[in-house]
């Protein structure tokens, strides 16, 4: 069982669950190739470049530098995309909640009378690939999100963001509805004894 089924509450289900979008790791992809390409035209072509004739010289200094640009491209894109498959984002019936990380977990839990705003808004790369940065905000006016993208702090790239939106606008508007009921039944209540 992951996180969400295991803190969820007594009579508590889960409505909606956000689709995490693995087109929000191309830019990720990109820095990675564009490292993992400089690696090899520095062991290949730096004697070329240097004029050097000698190019068993330059060997050793040439695989460390190409290891170097191994590890600086590929091991931020294989920690962004373990961070993503971890990331869960749903809205409950009382709730919305979020979990992100591996080292630093980060988890969101807001009930639905407390949620202020659901936002969408979409990133260049974003519209080309049909997803959007999520982001919750509570009433008291901090920002209550957790952060699946490292560079997209306090957001989470969505590919289903406006059905999300919607179906977090029409919880909270239910939440709203139930309560003025409950307050109204309460009144008449307290008046019927008088």
């Amino acid at each position: 069982m992951g996180y969400i089924e295991n803190n969820l509450r007594n009579g508590e289900k889960v409505v909606l669950e956000a689709k995490i979008s693995l087109w929000a790791m191309l830019p990720s992809l990109v820095v990675m190739i564009i490292w993992v390409v400089i690696g090899i035209l520095v062991k290949v072509k730096l004697a070329d470049w240097l004029g050097v004739t000698n190019a068993e010289a330059l060997g050793s200094y040439t695989t460390y530098f190409m290891l170097f640009c191994f590890v600086v491209g590929i091991v931020p894109f294989i920690l962004k995309l373990i961070d993503l498959f971890l990331t869960k984002l749903v809205i409950t019936n009382r709730r919305i909640m979020g979990r992100t990380g591996i080292l630093s977990k980060s988890t969101l839990d807001i009930a639905i009378d407390k949620v202020d705003t659901v936002a969408a808004a979409g990133s260049f790369f974003g519209r080309i690939f049909h997803y959007e940065y999520i982001s919750v905000q509570s009433v008291g006016g901090t920002s209550s999100s957790t952060r699946s993208n490292r560079s997209k702090k306090g957001r989470y790239a969505v590919s289903n963001a406006n059905e999300f939106r919607n179906c977090a606008n029409d919880a909270i508007e239910k939440h709203a509805e139930e309560a003025r009921k409950a307050q109204a039944a309460e009144i008449a209540a307290a008046m019927g004894r008088k």
